[in-house]
């Protein structure tokens, strides 16, 4: 790990994106593809990591404002409506 690389930090249950201040970036896994978010407030995101959705970062609106193990993470996409995805298997805080 060089100088610039942080840790990732494990979330562990549910994480509630409102209690997140804005600016924070989430990395989660589902069970086909791994995601960045970097929380934009009221319920809004940046996301990247879907070959066809979000290959570059695209603000999208979450549906729910829950995030956690199990859910899986559904979004407005300003092209697609409604995405949802695979189950998430793990979610990550970047420092």
């Amino acid at each position: 790990m060089n100088s610039r690389e942080q840790p990732l930090l494990e979330i562990e249950g549910r994480v509630c994106l409102y209690d997140l201040p804005a600016g924070v970036r989430l990395e989660l896994d589902t069970g086909n593809h791994r995601y960045s978010l970097m929380n934009l407030g009221n319920g809004r995101v940046q996301i990247c990591g879907h070959p066809e959705y979000c290959p570059e970062p695209t603000e999208v609106a979450l549906r729910g404002s829950y995030l956690s193990p199990g859910m899986r993470l559904e979004f407005w996409h300003p092209n697609y409506n409604l995405v949802a995805t695979s189950r998430i298997v793990d979610i990550r805080l970047i420092p």
